[in-house]
C-alpha cells in the first residue's frame, strides 16, 4: 500500500482497519490456552503475519509456525486449520472456520489495512466491491457476533 510504488495506469482504494480475528476449524482439537501455539498459513508476506506474531509477542505467548500454505483460497478450503491457529479478516472467513473469542485467551489483534488495485481507464469493479463488503458484515454478524463490533 503505502510503502509500493504504483504503475501511473493503477489505482488503488484502501479499506482500512479491517478487524482481524483468531481463527481455527470447527473440527480442530488445538487448545489455544497452551503454548507453543501452533501457527499456520503465516506466510513470510502474509499482511497478517506481523499482527499474528506482534500481537502474541505483546502478551508473551510462545508459538510455532507448523504450517506456511500456498494461498488463501487453499487456506480457507482445505484442512491446514485443523493443524492451528491463523489470523484472518472477516472477508476471508467461511463456514468451517471458529473464531475465537477472548475467552481462548489470545491477545486482542490490531486492525488490517487492506486495498484493491484496479486499471485506471476501465470501468472499476470498487464500487460494486465496496457494496458488497459493507453488506458482507451484517450477513455474517448472524454467525459471528463479533463482526459487528468495532
Amino acid at each position: 500500500m503505502g510503502e509500493y510504488k504504483l504503475a501511473p495506469s493503477i489505482q488503488e482504494t484502501l479499506y482500512k482497519g479491517n478487524r482481524c480475528f483468531w481463527v481455527t476449524a470447527q473440527n480442530s482439537n488445538i487448545d489455544p490456552t497452551i503454548d507453543p501455539l501452533p501457527l499456520v498459513n503465516v506466510r513470510l508476506k502474509c499482511r497478517f503475519r506481523p499482527i499474528a506474531l506482534e500481537g502474541l509477542q505483546k502478551a508473551g505467548r510462545a508459538y510455532e509456525i507448523v504450517f506456511v500454505g500456498g494461498n488463501l483460497k487453499r487456506h480457507t478450503n482445505r484442512w491446514e486449520l485443523t493443524l492451528g491457529i491463523s489470523v484472518l479478516v472477516r472477508l476471508s472467513l467461511s463456514q468451517r472456520m471458529v473464531v475465537l473469542e477472548s475467552e481462548a485467551g489470545l491477545p486482542d489483534l490490531q486492525s488490517a489495512d487492506l486495498a484493491i488495485y484496479s486499471e485506471k481507464h476501465r470501468p472499476s469493479m470498487v464500487p460494486r466491491l465496496t457494496t458488497f463488503f459493507s453488506g458482507i458484515g451484517c450477513r455474517m454478524g448472524k454467525r459471528f457476533p463479533t463482526f459487528c463490533a468495532p
